[in-house]
């Protein structure tokens, strides 16, 4: 009897305890979805952050959705995206026309895009990179050139680059969008087109293979009204803002450890296997990434603070206005305070 009542009891006791005692399960983690145009080199904060397990430790789950350029902002105000890779002119031209969009944050300093022109037409029209960029930009009359997207950064920068020296983008080059880069290279190196303006690493594969020469780097000054420019900042709208603060800071909190990461030299091997598994699946070695990682760090494309300050959103301001001048549209009339929310930014660097 003795027996029977302590086993009851000890049954009792552990049904009580069950009832009052926290639960000791994890909490779930909770999700944020990222849309993005294309696999490059400039994504590599967010590619070490999900190899390194950041997201996991800040107890967030991240879902990268690939759209292709100028597709990300039906994703985000649908709301199928919680924050998307943008430039930074494009908040200013959506708060034109009445959209609620913020810029939270930022990846990477100035164009991670550049231009390149096969060595073959290059030699036709007898230039270099060495040229002055008036002969360079002049000598796309007639060319076939791949941009991204329509609308996208890199038709932006054809349209400046076009309208400095007094040529129309639409008819005098033959301009066609090529959203992935691996496949701009394969239609260069065929000889399909005879530019193209793309991101890392894949202009530069196609200079290191000796089909094409660097013809406008934007990442190193040569066009000054550029010097500066956001083309990778991170944008939600105010509604998503405040019913997900928490993860949103989280998510800047681990993309600032990755760049962190990316700075390290003593974990440099370590990035460069990450960027070759994400951005060629594997199939280049670390010897082949290798001097694309070096490059980008030696632009410094990669910056150390998720905060997107004021100087750099007036340079973008002002290289859009410059092409909004120049073909006589209205011009973006915003301030930084207008279009930037740092506070997420701020609390995720505390």
């Amino acid at each position: 009897m003795r027996h029977h009542f302590s086993a009851f009891f000890a049954a009792a006791l552990s049904a009580i305890c069950a009832g009052l005692l926290p639960s000791t399960h994890a909490v779930a983690a909770e999700k944020v979805v990222f849309a993005y145009p294309s696999t490059s080199l400039s994504m590599l904060p967010f590619y070490v952050a999900q190899e390194k397990g950041m997201y996991k430790d800040e107890n967030i789950e991240v879902e990268f959705v690939r759209v292709g350029a100028g597709n990300f902002y039906p994703a985000l105000l649908s709301g199928q995206a919680d924050v998307v890779h943008s430039n930074i002119v494009d908040p200013m031209t959506l708060r034109q026309k009445g959209q609620d969009v913020a810029a939270i944050g930022l990846f990477s300093y100035n164009f991670t895009t550049q231009l390149v022109l096969s060595t073959k037409y290059a030699k036709a029209k007898g230039v270099t990179t060495a040229s002055p960029l008036k002969d360079k930009v002049l000598a796309l009359k007639g060319a076939r050139v791949a941009a991204t997207g329509q609308g996208a950064g890199t038709d932006q920068q054809l349209r400046f680059l076009a309208a400095l020296y007094g040529f129309d983008f639409q008819k005098d080059m033959h301009v066609t969008y090529i959203r992935e880069g691996a496949a701009a290279v394969a239609a260069l190196t065929n000889g399909q087109i005879d530019a193209f303006i793309h991101v890392t690493p894949f202009y530069e594969m196609a200079i290191e293979r000796g089909a094409a020469i660097m013809l406008v780097n934007f990442a190193r000054g040569e066009v000054p009204e550029a010097d500066g420019y956001v083309q990778c900042a991170l944008v939600s709208t105010s509604k998503i803002i405040a019913a997900k603060k928490d993860r949103l800071v989280k998510f800047l909190r681990a993309t600032k450890k990755a760049m962190a990461f990316i700075h390290d030299q003593a974990r440099r091997e370590e990035v460069v296997s990450i960027a070759a598994k994400y951005i060629t699946d594997g199939k280049s070695s670390n010897a082949e990434m290798r001097p694309f990682v070096e490059e980008m760090l030696a632009d410094k494309q990669v910056p150390t603070t998720v905060v997107l300050d004021e100087k750099r959103f007036n340079v973008s301001r002002d290289f859009r206005n410059a092409l909004l001048k120049i073909e006589k549209q209205p011009l973006l009339d915003f301030k930084y305070a207008d279009i930037v929310n740092n506070d997420l930014a701020i609390e995720a660097e505390k």
